[in-house]
């Protein structure tokens, strides 16, 4: 294979929202004639007088009186005050009291968790909140994901499952980008993915299930730069960090106790009658001999209690459910090229080596291997074929909406409403098809970076305003280095 030293791409298509630099967009310069961000927020002080004394804190006021372009979601004074309480009253964490305060109350919070409090609140783009209904996965100033959705019931945009932007103070559009108000401050985890999941007592039998396989280790990595950024750079963005992450797909208890599955014996019952007969000779009217990988080399499942063992059948059965890229369920399906009358899709590399599982989008849900006779195949132009040659063999495993997707520091924990197998109907059925990958889907950095389906202009914020200049390649691209 060859290896390609630096990529350069852009992309045109929906918005997935990226990092920020902290220098300013030059490009934004005028006499302003209304009100900054700064000014809306000090001249209504009596509801974000404690936000805006968290962006004094780290001389964020100032940025956001000047010239640019940004989006702030601003929590009322009640939220911020409600917020700041359950910092200091929480006592779970031995290792850092109060989560680092010093004292109660504003002037209790240190200078670190100011900047991350304010960082987690502002965009380095101007987003709408018609943009936000649809869903949307947005990195902020701080480097880190928000996620955006449509409450059903309020009709409000809500953020991270908690904070909902206003009905009335949305979309205030002003001098230098755009301000929400909201009604929480937009919370955060600092636990990697593993830590996040033991927090979550509904998920409590896979919880004790990944930690058996001592796949928790694996699941450390936050970001890596064992590389060189070029020197010549041609004024292209190239990222100095690369961000590592992953996502869990896992079963709550009562997902499992609906299987009879009632505690961790049980699952480890039930993955060995699932990934006994994975690697005997290949028997299709048994079923058995399915995982062509560990039958082609000669590897015999084990039963045994080994669990950390990667032949072991509850090791397997943990391994199919996780994915080496943080992918948020919206972006677990992109719209890209799409064609109105055929099912999206997109296929994911797990930790059970050499497989894959199917994503696809139906009626606005996401549904893993589900299964349909002649998938890929049509007897119409420019959409799928008709009922009859198209039966649905398998239903598949639905993700559970959006609303309930759990975000950790260095990825996701998307609760499903099955039990996920990689059983004979997987690369018989689901995966006996006509393969299409969308090229940036096959490098997990690609969505861990927020790169795939990045907006031009939000890679121009990314490079401080500026434009690459490389010819007929100048505009706005991202460079990759080797490695």
């Amino acid at each position: 294979m060859k290896r390609i030293s630096i990529l350069l791409f852009a992309v045109w298509s929906m918005l997935a929202f990226n990092a920020c630099t902290e220098d300013i967009d030059e490009s934004n310069l005028y006499t302003f004639t209304g009100e900054t961000i700064e000014d809306y927020l000090q001249n209504r002080s009596e509801q974000f007088s404690s936000f805006n004394y968290i962006l004094e804190r780290i001389g964020y006021d100032k940025i956001l009186a000047a010239y640019g372009t940004y989006t702030c979601f601003a929590p009322s004074n009640d939220a911020v005050e409600a917020y700041i309480d359950s910092l200091w009253n929480d006592e779970s964490n031995l290792e850092l009291p109060h989560n680092g305060m010093v004292q109660p109350g504003l002037e209790g919070l240190t200078d670190s968790l100011c900047k991350d409090i304010a960082l987690f609140h502002l965009l380095s783009t101007k987003v709408l909140s018609v943009n936000m209904g649809n869903g949307m996965t947005i990195k902020t100033m701080l480097g880190r994901d928000i996620n955006t959705s449509l409450d059903s019931v309020s009709t409000c945009v809500t953020i991270n499952r908690s904070a909902r932007i206003n009905t009335e103070g949305m979309d205030k559009e002003l001098e230098n980008g755009v301000l929400h108000e909201i009604s929480h401050v937009i919370t955060r985890s600092n636990n990697l993915v593993s830590g996040e999941l033991e927090t979550h007592s509904e998920l409590s039998i896979f919880n004790q299930a990944l930690k058996l396989t001592g796949l928790t280790d694996s699941l450390a990595v936050k970001s890596r730069s064992n590389y060189t950024v070029p020197s010549n750079l041609l004024d292209f963005y190239c990222p100095e960090v690369c961000e590592l992450g992953f996502t869990i797909f896992a079963e709550s208890d009562e997902v499992f106790q609906e299987k009879g599955i009632n505690n961790i014996e049980d699952l480890i019952e039930y993955a060995n009658k699932c990934y006994g007969n994975a690697a005997v000779s290949k028997n299709s009217e048994q079923k058995e001999g399915w995982y062509d990988y560990y039958r082609n080399n000669g590897l015999e499942v084990s039963t045994g209690t080994d669990y950390q063992s990667p032949q072991n059948a509850l090791n397997m059965f943990v391994r199919y459910h996780i994915l080496k890229t943080k992918v948020s369920y919206e972006n677990l399906v992109i719209s890209a090229n799409e064609q109105s009358k055929v099912t999206l899709y997109e296929y994911y590399e797990t930790m059970l080596p050499y497989t894959l599982m199917k994503v696809s989008r139906h009626e606005g849900k996401r549904i893993i291997n589900r299964w349909y006779a002649n998938n890929t195949l049509t007897d119409r132009v420019a959409e799928l074929g008709t009922n009859t040659m198209h039966k649905m063999m398998k239903a598949g495993v639905e993700v559970a909406p959006q609303t309930q997707q759990i975000q950790a520091l260095n990825g996701y924990i998307l609760p499903i409403k099955d039990v996920l197998v990689y059983d004979w109907d997987v690369p018989n059925g689901v995966l006996n098809e006509r393969l299409r990958f969308d090229v940036s889907g096959m490098f997990g950095e690609m969505m861990s970076n927020s790169f795939r389906q990045m907006d031009a202009e939000v890679i121009k914020a990314l490079n401080g305003g500026k434009s690459g200049k490389d010819g007929n390649l100048g505009g706005d691209y991202i460079r990759i280095p080797n490695g």
